[in-house]
């Protein structure tokens, strides 16, 4: 072990404790708060929703995993951007949430969110949609203007922590609620731009979509269902609890029942995720998948990923995750059984038939097929992977500086060697079709989809907009390799 560990660990502490500024936590019972009738049952977040509702939709009652059953709800209690009090909104046929269409839709600030807290809103199952500390987990959603049956759902990064490798020590605004109020309204400052964007000019394909962003809070790529408070370094005594994965089942269940996502005609969905989230996405997009079954068997249900490609058998001894003594499969299978995680089942069958640990499913050698292969063994979704090649978190860390040029060479050519191992495609011998899309980048970055100016990247004709666009439109799959070094990039 080199001399200088010691000093490259102080690096990737001051990393993990960096940033970003401090969130207060708010008091549960504030005001303006307003309950909102969700299913009234434990939910397990790995059985698919559509299993909650079976025959006794239609009779008239209110049974155990219906949202409603031919009753009417006022639009203002479904959500704060939903009409003055005067709409009612009947429940929809499936009994799964209830029809905003018919709604009014007041003219607002297109930049304008409204901050949801499910845990205010209903009681089980998404009362107990909670972050480290026992505080509401929340999301917030910018409503489409124009009634779009488009929609874009982001899961914010933020790292991890198992008190092993990385030390739960935390910015405060990672552990707990955000400040804001449910139901309050915002024009959020920052993770606003890129497909979050609500211009046309900048944002031509998503600029009118239904935007959802979910604040991180739970310090566990957003697969943990340890809702028992375990002691961490930060809360010796209170403990925290991990489960990023119950946050994910309640947000999309309050979409449902509340803001008219549903597995209907015309739905499209772009789930999200950046560093952490994208970790996450990977994670959870099985329960986006469950829950509008149809449109993902039709390819309406998209899967995005920026900047969550790590190598799955990276052990470089001077170069390991923060205090780990192990290379960073060791890493991420602790942390999986520490977090109680779950994560696509299809990729934890085959980990698990081909010997392995349902924790590798964390690396994209394993999640892409898990994501894009037809089912029964992966979900059969389109998948758009993003990673810089010169990842300058990655470097934090594995102990390096983000500046550490040779490094970070060093490990995107790694990266790259691994997402040819994933999806070889015209690279493979013999050559075959890609499974996925790739835009992969030889320049330093970390998390550029929600940032207008940093996701302009690529040659013309093939920017990272451009290869999103062609994405979401069904193009062809292809990989990009922009590599200003070179002077141009490379397209399959």
């Amino acid at each position: 072990m080199s001399a200088r560990r010691p000093r490259a660990r102080s690096l990737a502490a001051a990393a993990c404790l960096s940033a970003l500024a401090p969130f207060l936590a708010c008091d549960r019972d504030a005001p303006g708060t307003a309950e909102l009738a969700s299913p009234d049952v434990a939910v397990d977040p790995d059985v698919p929703f559509e299993a909650w509702v079976g025959p006794p939709c239609g009779n008239g009652l209110r049974d155990p995993g219906e949202a409603c059953d031919g009753d009417a709800r006022p639009c203002a209690a479904l959500g704060a951007f939903q009409g003055d009090g005067s709409a009612f909104a009947p429940c929809r046929d499936d009994c799964k949430g209830w029809d905003v269409s018919a709604c009014p839709w007041p003219v607002r600030d297109p930049r304008e969110y409204e901050v949801v807290k499910p845990a205010q809103r209903a009681a089980a199952p998404v009362a107990g949609a909670l972050c480290n500390d026992g505080t509401p987990f929340a999301f917030r959603i910018r409503p489409s203007p124009t009634r779009s049956r488009d929609w874009v759902v982001s899961l914010r990064g933020g790292g991890f922590c198992e008190d092993r490798a990385v030390p739960c020590i935390r910015s405060e605004n990672l552990y707990t609620t955000t400040p804001l109020l449910d139901r309050q309204a915002t024009i959020p400052e920052d993770e606003a731009g890129g497909i979050l964007d609500p211009d046309p000019a900048d944002n031509p394909d998503f600029f009118d979509a239904n935007l959802v962003f979910a604040w991180y809070c739970t310090s566990d790529f957003w697969a943990g269902t340890r809702t028992d408070p375990i002691p961490t370094l930060m809360a010796p005594e209170d403990g925290w609890r991990f489960q990023g994965r119950v946050n994910v089942a309640a947000m999309l269940d309050t979409l449902i029942a509340a803001y008219g996502l549903a597995d209907e005609p015309g739905v499209r969905v772009l789930f999200n995720g950046t560093s952490s989230g994208a970790f996450g996405a990977s994670a959870t997009a099985d329960l986006v998948a469950s829950r509008l079954p149809v449109a993902a068997s039709e390819g309406r249900v998209k899967v995005l990923l920026d900047s969550g490609w790590l190598v799955h058998d990276w052990d470089e001894t001077d170069s390991r995750v923060m205090m780990s003594e192990e290379g960073d499969a060791s890493v991420m299978r602790y942390a999986y059984d520490f977090f109680r995680a779950r994560v696509n089942p299809a990729c934890e069958a085959a980990r698990t038939g081909a010997g392995g640990h349902p924790g590798d499913c964390l690396f994209g050698r394993w999640f892409v097929s898990g994501l894009v292969d037809p089912p029964p063994a992966g979900l059969g979704l389109r998948l758009l992977v993003v990673q810089s090649l010169m990842d300058t978190v990655f470097a934090e860390y594995h102990n390096h500086l983000d500046s550490d040029l040779a490094f970070l060479q060093r490990y995107g050519a790694r990266q790259l060697a691994d997402v040819l191992l994933a999806d070889p495609g015209p690279d493979g011998v013999p050559g075959q079709p890609l499974k996925a899309s790739w835009f992969l980048a030889w320049q330093p970055g970390h998390d550029v989809i929600r940032d207008t100016g940093a996701w302009r990247v690529g040659d013309p004709g093939s920017t990272l907009p451009d290869v999103i666009h062609r994405f979401w439109q069904d193009g062809a799959a292809q990989r990009v390799v922009f590599d200003p070094r070179a002077g141009a990039g490379r397209t399959q």
